[in-house]
C-alpha cells in the first residue's frame, strides 16, 4: 500500500500565527503600563532632584541668615558697650543702633520668606560693614577730642 500523504505534492508550511484580538489587547495594555511606569520613574527622579536643590538652597539661606544675625548681635553689643561714655557719642550710637535694628528686622522678614539670596546677603553685609566703619571712625574722632 502506498501512503497517500507521503507521496503527495503538498508540503507542510509552518505559517506564523496571527495575533488574535485578545493578544493585541494584552500587547497594547502592556506597552501602556510600561510607558506609564517609565514616565512615573522619570517624574519621581526629577522631583527628587528639585527637592534636593531646594533643600540645599534653604540650608545656604539659613547659614547666611545665622551669619548676619550673629554679626548684628555683635555690633549691637559693641554699641551698648560704648553707651554712657560721651553724650555726643550716645546720639550717634542711638542712630546707628536704630539703623542696625532696622537691618535686622529686614533680615527677619527675609527669613520668613525662607530665602536670602547671595546678592541680598552681600548687600546687608556691605551695609553693616559701612555702619561699623563709620561708627568706629566717629568713636576714634570723639576719643581724640576728649
Amino acid at each position: 500500500m502506498k501512503d497517500e500523504n507521503s507521496g503527495s505534492n503538498y508540503s507542510y508550511v509552518d505559517r506564523p500565527k496571527k495575533l488574535n484580538n485578545t493578544g493585541i489587547f494584552f500587547l497594547i495594555t502592556t506597552l501602556i503600563f510600561l510607558g506609564a511606569g517609565i514616565y512615573l520613574f522619570a517624574s519621581s527622579m526629577n522631583k527628587t532632584k528639585e527637592a534636593n536643590a531646594l533643600h540645599t538652597e534653604l540650608a545656604s539661606s539659613e547659614t547666611r541668615y545665622e551669619d548676619l544675625d550673629s554679626k548684628y548681635a555683635n555690633v549691637l553689643a559693641e554699641i551698648e558697650s560704648y553707651k554712657g561714655k560721651n553724650a555726643a557719642l550716645d546720639s550717634v550710637l542711638s542712630a546707628r543702633e536704630k539703623f542696625i535694628t532696622d537691618l535686622r528686622s529686614n533680615l527677619n522678614s527675609e527669613r520668613k520668606k525662607r530665602k536670602i539670596s547671595d546678592a541680598e546677603y552681600k548687600t546687608q553685609m556691605a551695609s553693616l560693614n559701612t555702619v561699623v566703619t563709620e561708627m568706629n571712625s566717629k568713636i576714634e574722632e570723639l576719643q581724640k577730642q576728649n
